[in-house]
């Protein structure tokens, strides 16, 4: 079992983390029943201010700030590489996920970002992308849905990687997530 994790800076988020990483907090504890710990600057994570959490294949968290991403191995930070070098360390970033492939998906304000340790792949409004400021990124079995200040958009799998861009609304998505039985949920603003 992992040792319980916050990440901290100018705020303190805290993750307490249990066996199973399915498993959900018991609802009858307070919050000081369960150990934690603050992580920042000092432990490698690139800024304070955490954005974005998710979970990589073998179980370390991966850390979104607004100043890059970071692999989190439960007691320190280090940067994704590519070829040896740092990528994915100046983004601002919005939101992350991994697919059932073990690719990360990056949203930031530049674009949506795919990361599978061999190569990293930018989506933008050059790519069909209804603005370059990636909110939310969910993603599915058959794709990947996005959620941008212009609009929701669904990016289908194909036998080459990615398919054409398909925006399916026009609304400003704050966020875009599946719930256990595949119905998709957003937030969005006029």
């Amino acid at each position: 079992m992992r040792a319980p994790v916050v990440l901290r800076g100018q705020w303190c988020a805290q993750l307490a983390t249990l066996a199973t990483p399915a498993t959900a907090l018991d609802p009858v504890r307070t919050a000081s029943q369960y150990q934690v710990q603050c992580y920042g600057v000092a432990d490698g994570l690139p800024q304070g201010s955490v954005q974005a959490l998710g979970q990589h294949p073998d179980g370390d968290l991966i850390v979104g700030t607004n100043s890059g991403v970071v692999r989190f191995d439960g007691s320190r930070g280090s940067p994704l590489l590519l070829a040896g070098r740092p990528v994915l360390d100046e983004l601002q970033v919005h939101d992350l996920a991994m697919d059932t492939d073990g690719v990360l998906w990056v949203a930031a304000f530049t674009g949506l970002y795919r990361y599978d340790g061999r190569q990293l792949v930018v989506y933008d409004s050059k790519d069909g992308l209804p603005q370059d400021r990636v909110i939310s990124v969910t993603p599915a079995a058959e794709g990947i849905w996005v959620g941008t200040h212009g609009g929701l958009v669904w990016m289908p799998r194909t036998a080459d990687g990615i398919g054409p861009v398909e925006v399916r609304s026009p609304a400003r998505v704050t966020t875009v997530d599946r719930d256990a039985d595949g119905s998709l949920w957003l937030t969005a603003m006029d």
